[in-house]
Order: C-alpha cells, then sequence, then structure tokens
C-alpha cells in the first residue's frame, strides 16, 4: 500500500483506473474518421463506464465497512515457551504503553501448557 489510509488508496487506484480507460479510449479513437454519432455512442460508453464505476466502489466500501470482520489485535507475538516469555511480555508492554496498539501474546489464552 502506498498511502496509510485506506480512502487515499482507494481515491489513487479509481484515478490511475479512470486514465488509464481514458487512454484506451484515446488511442482507439486515434487513427479513425469518424462523425458525431460515433463519437456520442463512444463517449456514452465510456461515461456508463466511469458513472458505474463512481457506484462500484462506494458501495464496495461500504459493504467492507459494514459487513467484513475487523482485526481484535493489531499485533500479534509468538515466542518460545520456555526461554523467551519475559521478553515478549516486555514487547507487550512496550506497544502496548507507547504506541497504544492492541497486542496478543500466543499464550495469553493459554488453556493447556501442551498446546
Amino acid at each position: 500500500r502506498p498511502w496509510r489510509g485506506d480512502w487515499v488508496n482507494i481515491m489513487d487506484g479509481t484515478l490511475t483506473l479512470s486514465l488509464e480507460l481514458m487512454l484506451m479510449a484515446g488511442s482507439l479513437a486515434a487513427g479513425m474518421t469518424v462523425d458525431g454519432n460515433t463519437i456520442s455512442i463512444i463517449g456514452t460508453c465510456i461515461l456508463a463506464v466511469f458513472f458505474s464505476l463512481g457506484i462500484a466502489f462506494p458501495v464496495g466500501f461500504l459493504f467492507r465497512l459494514l459487513f467484513c470482520r475487523k482485526k481484535l489485535y493489531q499485533c500479534f507475538l509468538c515466542h518460545h515457551k520456555e526461554d523467551a516469555a519475559a521478553q515478549a511480555r516486555l514487547l507487550k508492554m512496550l506497544l502496548q504503553g507507547k504506541h497504544g496498539r492492541r497486542v496478543f501474546i500466543d499464550s495469553d489464552d493459554l488453556r493447556d501448557l501442551g498446546q
């Protein structure tokens, strides 16, 4: 992801796709000698594609916001049970304290040591 925010990534992808579509439409029409009726049909098709993309992207983004499961934790730590438990707890405390991240250690929900 080149940008930090999801909305900016979506806008970047949409603008890039629209520019590519305009370049493809322009390259198709470069060597053509056409009348006004053909140009209006091509323009209508391009407008329909842009309009459908303008509807599809916000609907897809809204669907993702409403129905996709959000992450419960921002970091997951896995460690060797016998030798690195203290270091993992320290790293968890540092990540939670200084950066405000929700951290899960693989032994937080351990019910049996044989797991």
